[in-house]
């Protein structure tokens, strides 16, 4: 499995997605290894983490003029790491994630005579509403790759089935909608501690809590769009937004001005700006 995001290297929930599914893989027999870029603080180039074997590439071997550039130098490296590693096992599968890692499975899949699997998680196009620059483009371009040449395309949900079809012109018999899972026995393994619920809510108020990365993907802004709707039904009601992103500030303005424009909804605000730590 070839990700560019892998603990500690974090960035958004391509990392965690790979970090589950992986060790889930390893419960069901499957022997896995990920292949990730080390960073700054990073364990160890090899490593066996949770039954999983876990190698990183350095992403800065090489001169890099730009992210473009970055990533598929990077990409290189992977491909000389996954050859050294299929000579000492000989692997069935290779998946990749997004078109980041891209590049490196398309030429194992051709050097190594192996499917590929891919896994869209988000579209260039559907990111950026459109493809607007070089940049872009190219993004763009490795994604169309990345797809027409996997075996099968995995998706997380049924609007980006849809998504990825249009945007690549992908058939739905290559397309597969596998939605992330939940792990409940971590949620079950959180003690709250007593008094929290009071921070945020009267005993007689209902709370609707919403838990994501604040960006434009999750629709976090439609959440308290939505919230403003139902506080015209019912007031015993407070919003919880956990999280955090690029679109923390504009969301705790938002509350804030419906705050003064319509009474009730200042309890959205001023929660978003008590949760500090999201």
């Amino acid at each position: 499995m070839l990700s560019w995001e892998y603990p500690p290297h974090m960035v958004g929930g391509l990392g965690r997605h790979v970090y589950h599914i992986t060790r889930h893989l390893v419960r069901d027999g499957v022997d896995t290894t990920v292949m990730s870029i080390a960073l700054p603080g990073s364990p160890p180039s090899e490593e066996v983490e949770g039954g999983v074997h876990v190698r990183r590439v350095d992403p800065f071997k090489f001169r890099s003029t730009g992210f473009i550039t970055w990533v598929l130098n990077f990409n290189e490296e992977m491909i000389e790491e996954a050859l050294r590693l299929y000579d000492e096992w000989e692997f069935d599968l290779i998946h990749v994630h997004d078109w980041l890692t891209g590049p490196a499975g398309i030429a194992l899949k051709h050097l190594l005579h192996k499917p590929l699997i891919a896994t869209i998680h988000a579209t260039e196009a559907g990111r950026r509403g459109g493809v607007h620059n070089e940049e872009q483009f190219i993004i763009h371009s490795w994604e169309w790759r990345t797809t027409y040449e996997a075996w099968k395309v995995i998706v997380c949900s049924n609007y980006m089935m849809s998504e990825v079809s249009i945007v690549h012109g992908l058939p739905k018999d290559k397309l597969i909608m596998i939605p992330n899972g939940i792990d409940v026995s971590y949620i079950d393994s959180i003690k709250v501690r007593p008094g929290f619920r009071d921070l945020y809510a009267m005993p007689s108020e209902k709370i609707i809590v919403f838990v994501g990365r604040l960006v434009h993907e999750k629709g976090p802004d439609l959440v308290l769009a939505a919230f403003k709707e139902l506080l015209k039904w019912d007031w015993n009601l407070k919003l919880l937004i956990v999280g955090d992103g690029p679109m923390r500030e504009y969301l705790m303005s938002l509350a804030h001005d419906w705050g003064y424009l319509e009474q009730g909804i200042l309890h959205a605000g001023s929660m978003m700006k008590r949760s500090t730590q999201y």
